[in-house]
């Protein structure tokens, strides 16, 4: 009897087994499963974060001023389950209101403005649907871009743009290279839309981020007495010291400015995707499986896998 048992649950599960089997490959001869990937998948994004900056004014935690606020805008093109190209602009607004050495007593604020284009590595396959892809997935970046930058102080009440005063007797330019890198998580919320934190860091190509770089300059060479006060400010604040002579060292022209980066952001894939038509590069896209009942959807994936 147990002989007869074993062979009719064998015989079963096989028909059960064949009768997946069978499925699965009918669905994947379809044209609803031709072109299944992520190729040409384009998402937007917008997200809001904090910025941090670190430079002359502020090298350590002792120094750090609470975060300020960030905001972003972006674009991504996904080439396979793993690499896509991204676009991000953002805008942010640094600044540090206490001295780390408090003698000098120099401050600054800005809101700048950022664009840079790179790529992004998902340390987990990125599957069109939903129910191909793990619930949260880690991934890297790296790109390139450019930073509009704009420091500013406040003197008597009045705030006052510090590139034009040449505090340091160098004219500057209000634009730099910058190097983004960094990582985050995206949590999938659904087939279309990822909810993601991602950490980043720029390096720069400038150290005026704070307008401070190197050594003070003669009172003398000033025209204007509101630019000879922002570019000396030893006499201010709770420290009061003698007025810098030429030469005094001002900066670390050693190392330039970098600033960080923390956003929240959502990403939405572009409608006409969602929509399953009968393009190719719809197909391709994978969005047309969302005509498929969720029971299949899932079989499918976990064949693949």
């Amino acid at each position: 009897m147990k002989i007869f048992l074993k062979l009719a649950f064998v015989l079963v599960m096989g028909s059960m087994v064949s009768d997946s089997f069978g499925q699965y490959d009918r669905l994947k001869k379809s044209k609803m499963y031709e072109g299944y990937n992520t190729f040409g998948m384009i998402k937007v994004a917008a997200g809001a974060g904090v910025a941090m900056y670190f430079g002359d004014l502020c090298t350590n935690a002792e120094c750090m001023n609470s975060p300020s606020w960030s905001l972003a805008l972006g674009m991504k093109f996904r080439m396979n389950d793993r690499f896509s190209f991204r676009g991000d602009f953002n805008t942010y607004n640094i600044g540090n209101s206490k001295d780390q050495y408090e003698p000098r007593n120099l401050t600054f604020k800005a809101t700048n403005f950022e664009l840079w284009a790179g790529a992004e590595f998902d340390i987990l396959p990125y599957g069109p649907s939903k129910y191909g892809r793990a619930p949260f997935i880690p991934y890297v970046f790296a790109g390139i871009g450019l930073t509009y930058f704009d420091p500013k102080a406040d003197y008597q009440g009045v705030t006052y743009r510090l590139r034009p005063c040449q505090t340091e007797g160098v004219a500057y330019a209000p634009v730099a290279l910058v190097l983004p890198f960094g990582g985050g998580v995206s949590y999938s919320v659904g087939s279309f839309t990822d909810i993601s934190l991602e950490l980043g860091y720029r390096i720069t190509t400038t150290d005026y981020l704070d307008d401070v770089s190197t050594v003070y300059q003669d009172p003398s060479s000033f025209s204007d007495p509101i630019c000879q006060a922002l570019a000396d400010r030893r006499n201010e604040g709770d420290m009061p010291g003698a007025p810098a002579e030429e030469g005094d060292q001002r900066g670390n022209p050693d190392k330039n400015d970098g600033f960080f980066i923390a956003t929240i952001k959502a990403e939405f894939t572009l409608p006409h995707q969602r929509m399953g038509g009968t393009s190719k590069k719809s197909k391709n896209s994978g969005a047309h499986l969302s005509k498929m009942s969720k029971k299949y959807r899932r079989k499918m994936m976990k064949r693949r896998r």
